[in-house]
């Protein structure tokens, strides 16, 4: 703690200093922001390192430069050593190994306190945190991220990577792997690499490096000279690259020097001997002054922070010593030496060598200062993160959102015969899984088995060769074949093994899915009978997941091949999309694979967590042609199943089924006319009396969106005040807002006031909540009835079970239960509204708070569709509903009266699937609620989910974007029929 405080003395020493410069920079220039910044932040740098390096004496200068390894699930003995590293040596950083999140979280903090100089932390987490601790989400490898057209999302994977480096207190990531892999037999970088095409890794090493570094974590391009064509493990030995520097420079150095271009902040020197660049017999790159200082720092003038790789590894011990490896290793250039033998013995032998004139001091100098600078940007501008929630940030929704994206985009089709895609969506075709290499029950064939007649096989690769003549026999009962393969193949077997799948795919009509790298694909010939080829890269199951779901038709596949392997050259790989396939489906089975393709949707939605349980229906001329419920009640599978009469909180689709229900049922009757303000109704409201109720309708009145009015009845600890809540129900407390909590009445008046008082914005779209408690006064003043009671009295007219406060007529586990409410009502809330400002008016208003089916929001977005007539009798007037449900205003606004429509504005995101025609109107609703009615095409569709459930905050839902793809299927149905 007694450094941190020197050191806060030297931050404000710095920023004293600094103002001092600043004030005499000529004003005359105009620099830009960012590069302002940027000087600041490098002028700072350099005065805190000077400053921190003067406070240091020779011996931890020194050990500024050794970084140690740490790991955090080795015993009692290893920790001591660690700290003894810390507070004796005073090393200056530690490279973190195997462990857990938590426990090296609490180890890395603990040495920061005891650590004089703040302490640089890195980690090998080229595939994420996953590389050396337990528990964290396992990201693609760089060769499936190569596979990956849109390099957008490896920037997202980057700046993913840095968020989970920086919340475990990680400065440096130990990437990206710049290696380009141009030999199959290399054992040590492989799928490590982006590629075998130099481009390829430059721009996914760069978007990579762009993630980490602008997201406050150091990138580390490796293994600098270029460890992608050897065939020996440096770990095990020391791998000779013999090319000439010309060769070097058109292949193995063109992405480092592209990334040194582009700004990438360190670099990590391999253990290579490049005999043409440097002739010294078995001298390791590492060790190269030519190499290292010659290329690096005079050549290409790289300012950036330069480690060794690992010194214990044998591609530099087996032919220099100890106390030989330390000295040559910053002689030749590099900053900071990584896993030194022996760190005290480290610092006598560079303290003997600068005595000697084997190491110059000025150069000795300079790497302490570069390594104290990058200190200064990454640990001092850095807080350090709590221990709280650590496994829920690290393994969060986004986070394994992200993951399958990825996964997804980087399935690569090479084959597929036309028409043969998707498959497997059919209930009446028998499917054989071989599975090679997997175990039984894989995540892959449950896949195929909950949407087929499916069997599976499981195999060795040896045994599958050996036994093909059996296979084939056992082929022949069914109608397709699907060969997982989910581990490599040995290369000594692949010709046979490519053999023994072509002879089966003779037989049956056959699609082989490898799960491993593509170099198992040599001795597969281009002419191969196979139906269809695709390539998910790893084995685990989220690939598994992705692959099933894209032969299924569920997303497009777009990947391309990052290497050749056998007949198929890099780049390969056809961009297939299900959509193109729809006409080469005869008419009578396309209905029932769309059916089983929105099961596949809504399952995986399940699956993904996006929602523990929904309910789908569609109709079309009024009958349904589609109605399934899926999953449960919660994520718990002992939970009651979702049923079609489960009731959903339908959040904001109040507003068109209960508020705009009503409303056009009073304007049919003459009562009620939207062109008025609300003072024509409301003349006791003065403040937003003037608005017109048009604009109020349509969200362009200048409220606010929303108002956390429970905020207002919470004391300084954020319990409920008991002057408005009570936990019995009583004369006073008679409104029931969660179990066994209840309100007053007299809270829906202090509501009221507080929108009264709320602040007008400008006239303009924005959608709002607020109108809508005037809305239900203006329908109980006119019709003398509140609300609940004047709808339930249509929804009963109609045989809909729609409901307010459904706990008064239903039993808790026929209603999907919502958010656990940590803010509000501290419990999970099940039977009651989730909207805080519809239970807190009693569970009735105008926004939310109605409850019901899929089928009987179908049945009555229905009567809407037929402008007002529900079978025989008209509910309401046909051009009221017309006026209702038709865009309102040209002004840039898509809404209409209450309903959404689509958005006819290309540039701006829509609400719904590009199907919908301009006609088409309805609503969605926070809990995972959607109701769409389409008059060209005489379809309704309803989807409700409680995606809340336990967490609020949960995107999946949308950014799987189920409802949408649902949607379209449902498009797709119609012309199956």
């Amino acid at each position: 703690m007694r450094s941190f405080l020197l050191f806060g003395f030297f931050v404000f020493f710095l920023g004293l200093t600094f103002n001092c410069v600043s004030q005499v920079q000529p004003t005359s220039i105009n620099i830009p922001k960012g590069i302002k910044h940027a000087l600041q932040v490098h002028q700072r740098a350099k005065i805190w390192a000077d400053s921190v390096f003067n406070a240091l004496n020779a011996d931890e200068r020194i050990g500024q430069l050794l970084m140690m390894a740490a790991y955090s699930n080795k015993g009692k003995e290893h920790r001591q050593q660690v700290e003894r590293w810390v507070t004796e040596t005073k090393i200056g950083g530690l490279i973190w190994m195997q462990g857990s999140p938590s426990k090296q979280l609490e180890f890395s903090q603990a040495l920061q306190v005891q650590a004089k100089v703040p302490l640089l932390y890195a980690m090998d987490a080229e595939w994420g945190l996953s590389m050396r601790l337990d528990s964290t989400i396992k990201y693609p490898r760089q060769m499936t991220l190569g596979a990956i057209q849109n390099h957008q999302l490896i920037y997202e994977f980057g700046t993913r990577m840095a968020y989970e480096c920086r919340r475990m207190g990680i400065h440096v990531s130990f990437s990206p792997v710049l290696d380009i892999n141009n030999n199959p037999k290399n054992p040590v970088i492989g799928t490590r690499s982006f590629g075998s095409d130099p481009q390829l890794v430059i721009d996914c090493g760069a978007a990579y490096m762009r993630g980490l570094q602008e997201h406050g974590v150091l990138a580390t391009g490796k293994h600098f000279p270029g460890h992608g064509d050897t065939e020996t493990d440096s770990h095990t030995g020391l791998p000779v690259i013999p090319y000439s520097k010309n060769r070097l420079d058109s292949l193995e150095l063109k992405p480092f020097k592209a990334l040194v271009e582009q700004g990438i902040g360190s670099l990590m020197i391999a253990h290579l001997h490049l005999p043409k660049l440097d002739a010294t017999p078995f001298l390791p790159s590492t060790l190269s002054r030519t190499i290292v200082t010659g290329i690096l720092r005079n050549e290409w003038n790289y300012a950036g922070l330069l480690f060794t790789d690992a010194l214990n590894m044998s591609g530099v011990r087996a032919h220099f010593k100890p106390e030989e490896i330390e000295v040559m290793a910053l002689r030749a250039g590099n900053d900071i030496l990584l896993f030194s033998e022996n760190p005290k013995q480290a610092i006598e032998h560079i303290k003997s060598a600068l005595q000697q004139g084997v190491l110059l001091q000025e150069e000795l100098d300079a790497h302490c200062k570069r390594v104290l600078e990058v200190k200064y940007k990454y640990c001092i501008l850095k807080p350090q993160t709590e221990i709280t929630d650590l496994d829920a940030d690290l393994n969060s929704a986004d986070a394994k959102d992200l993951n399958s994206t990825l996964y997804e985009h980087a399935l690569t089709l090479l084959k597929s015969e036309s028409g043969f895609l998707p498959l497997g969506i059919n209930e009446n075709k028998k499917i054989l899984c071989i599975s090679i290499g997997a175990e039984p029950g894989s995540v892959f064939f449950k896949r195929w088995k909950k949407f087929s007649r499916a069997s599976e096989i499981c195999v060795s690769p040896e045994t599958f060769i050996k036994n093909n003549a059996s296979l084939k026999k056992q082929t022949r009962a069914f109608d397709q074949v699907i060969i997982q393969i989910a581990k490599n193949v040995p290369a000594t077997q692949r010709n046979g093994f490519w053999k023994s799948v072509c002879d089966i795919s003779k037989l049956k009509p056959t699609c082989a899915m490898l799960f491993a790298t593509p170099y198992n694909l040599q001795g597969l010939s281009n002419d191969n009978p196979l139906k269809a080829l695709a390539i998910a890269y790893e084995y685990n199951t989220v690939s598994e997941i992705a692959a099933a779901e894209a032969l299924m038709g569920a997303f497009p596949i777009q990947g391309k091949l990052p290497v050749s392997a056998g007949a198929y050259t890099i780049h390969s790989g056809i961009d297939w999309s299900p959509k193109s396939l729809h006409n080469s489906i005869n008419t009578q089975s396309k209905a029932e694979q769309i059916k089983l393709r929105i099961d596949s949707i809504a399952q995986s939605g399940i699956e993904r967590h996006a929602y523990p349980g929904c309910q789908v229906v569609i109709l079309k001329d009024g009958k349904p042609v589609y109605l399934k419920a899926y999953g449960h009640l919660t994520y718990d599978l002992k939970s009651s199943e979702v049923t079609m009469q489960t009731l959903f909180d339908l959040a904001s689709l109040t507003k068109v089924l209960s508020t705009s229900l009503a409303l056009m049922r009073l304007k049919s009757q003459n009562q009620f006319d939207y062109h008025k303000p609300l003072m024509a109704y409301l003349p006791h409201y003065l403040k937003k009396g003037h608005l017109k109720i048009e604009d109020v309708l349509t969200h362009q009145a200048g409220l606010k969106a929303w108002i956390p009015f429970y905020k207002e009845f919470l004391d300084s600890s954020q319990n409920l005040r008991p002057g408005y809540c009570s936990r019995t129900a009583s004369g006073t407390f008679t409104c029931s807002i969660a179990e066994n909590l209840y309100t007053s009445k007299c809270i829906r008046d202090s509501i009221m006031q507080i929108i009264e008082a709320s602040a007008l914005g400008p006239k303009k779209y924005l959608y709002s909540d607020l109108g809508y408690y005037y809305m239900q006064e203006i329908i109980e003043g006119v019709c003398k009835k509140p609300l609940d009671v004047f709808v339930s009295e249509l929804y009963s007219q109609m045989g809909l079970g729609l409901t307010y406060n459904p706990l008064q007529k239903h039993k808790r586990p026929e209603i999907a239960p919502t958010e656990f409410d940590d803010g509000f009502r501290k419990q999970l809330v099940h039977g009651h509204v989730h909207d805080p400002g519809a239970a807190l008016n009693g569970g009735v208003a105008g926004h939310a708070g109605l409850f019901g089916n899929a089928l009987d929001v179908a049945k009555l977005m229905d009567m809407f569709l037929h402008l007002g007539r529900f079978e025989n009798q008209y509910i309401l007037d046909s051009n009221v509903v017309k006026t209702f449900t038709r865009k309102a205003y040209f002004n840039g606004n898509r809404r209409a009266l209450c309903f959404d429509k689509p958005e006819p504005n290309a540039k701006k995101k829509s609400p719904v699937t590009d199907l919908c025609s301009m006609e088409s109107f309805g609503h969605s609703g926070f809990t995972g609620t959607f109701a769409w009615a389409d008059p060209k095409s005489n379809l309704v569709f309803v989807f409700l989910s409680n995606r809340v459930y336990p967490d609020a905050e949960n995107p999946l839902l949308v950014r799987l974007k189920i409802r949408q793809r649902i949607h379209e299927q449902a498009y797709a149905l119609l012309q199956a029929k």
